[in-house]
């Protein structure tokens, strides 16, 4: 994933792997989006697959955005930490979204920007059949895709920066 030249071929190719392994229902990836002040105002998905029988079922340009703000849940993602568990895990100002998206439990993994370890965004994974914890492989494996997604990002910003040089 990380020789890859496209970040979108490189994202693509990481959740062909993990589902390989896994019986994900969703998966989506959301970067942070900054005011002058570089402050976080919102969080923009940037990818998202949903198994494909599922895909008539929900509306998901309804989480297109999502807001920054104090919710404990985002300040534990900013902060490095994984969060994994059943949607109560995530608070109740996410619950009714999460409920309409039909998710019953996800894994939420930080992206780092593995050069200023600055928070770049996060990389969740779903499951809407069950509300469960996931086991503890299956959360080191979605944290290690979240890191070969931050060396691909920073990758491809490395890449803009020097055709913006030349």
């Amino acid at each position: 994933m990380l020789t890859n030249d496209s970040l979108e071929t490189a994202i693509c190719e990481a959740n062909e792997a993990i589902l390989k392994h896994t019986n994900l229902d969703r998966m989506f990836i959301f970067k942070c989006d900054y005011n002058s002040d570089k402050q976080i105002i919102r969080m923009i998905r940037i990818y998202h697959w949903i198994k494909p029988g599922l895909a008539s079922l929900v509306n998901a340009d309804e989480c297109q955005e999502l807001p920054a703000g104090p919710a404990t849940w985002f300040t534990r993602i900013k902060e490095g930490q994984i969060i994994n568990g059943p949607i109560e895990e995530f608070g109740q100002t996410m619950r009714p979204l999460l409920e309409r998206q039909l998710i019953k439990s996800m894994v939420v993994v930080p992206i780092m920007d593995p050069i200023d370890n600055t928070f770049w965004g996060f990389a969740g994974f779903a499951d809407c059949t069950h509300g469960r914890t996931w086991r503890i492989a299956e959360e080191t494996a979605f944290s290690m895709l979240g890191n070969n997604i931050a060396g691909a990002i920073r990758r491809n910003m490395s890449q803009l920066e020097l055709k913006e040089a030349m």
